[in-house]
């Protein structure tokens, strides 16, 4: 693993409150792995917590909005845990954010507008609804002057079960590793601005907001880090 200079704190790690026996393993992210991954983006959307049961009557539908992105246009940036289970987490990054974002919005957004056509009326919309409206109205605008410094974009969600924080920091270790081994000296991640338990999580690895910084959307924030 290459030294990322910035983010040392990921590798200073207090020993763990209680001994356990779990054994976990990060490792790149494989396409059989997509069913885990879309998986585990539903059992954790709900600001950390199971939205399954709201989006029964589409279950890729989380996935779609929030995950498939970087599984199908930028896989190879890519990492999720597993225990022996199967897989329980993941970190999932793009290098180029700017050229990222140009991508998913001409394949991407045009695949999944014809996969989810847009409701006949907007108005008393349900959750579901709601959510594909994203596809047609949401836009993800990261400004130049945070791309200088925090080119990369990134997502990270883990399960309950992963109660060893040292875990997630390992995985996230090793994508921003891959990510600056490609010329990145910073990443970014996008989280809904009611999510307070989204925000304190990725405060815990590091991730700040820069008040300075233009505000890019009513719905979410943005965090950022270096490495």
């Amino acid at each position: 693993m290459l030294p990322i200079d910035g983010a040392t704190d990921l590798f200073t790690q207090k020993p763990p409150d209680t001994v356990s026996n779990k054994v976990y393993t990060v490792r790149p992210y494989l396409s059989k792995d997509e069913a885990d991954v879309y998986r585990i983006c539903q059992m954790t959307c709900d600001d950390g917590a199971d939205g399954t049961e709201i989006f029964t009557s589409h279950p890729e539908l989380v996935g779609d909005r929030f995950i498939g992105g970087f599984i199908n246009l930028s896989p190879e940036y890519c990492f999720v845990v597993e225990d022996e289970t199967g897989v329980c987490g993941y970190v999932l990054a793009t290098l180029d954010a700017k050229n990222y974002l140009k991508l998913y919005e001409n394949v991407w957004i045009t695949e999944m507008s014809t996969k989810y056509p847009k409701p006949t009326t907007l108005e008393n919309l349900s959750p579901v609804e709601e959510m594909i409206m994203n596809f047609y109205e949401h836009r993800m605008y990261l400004p130049d002057n945070l791309l200088k410094r925090y080119p990369s974009l990134l997502r990270i969600d883990v399960l309950p079960t992963v109660e060893d924080k040292s875990v997630v920091k390992n995985m996230l270790a090793c994508a921003l590793s891959a990510l600056k081994a490609n010329g990145s000296q910073g990443a970014c991640a996008e989280v809904g601005i009611g999510d307070k338990n989204k925000v304190e999580f990725y405060s815990q690895l590091g991730f700040f907001e820069i008040p300075s910084v233009e505000k890019t959307s009513d719905e979410s924030l943005i965090l950022v880090r270096a490495m």
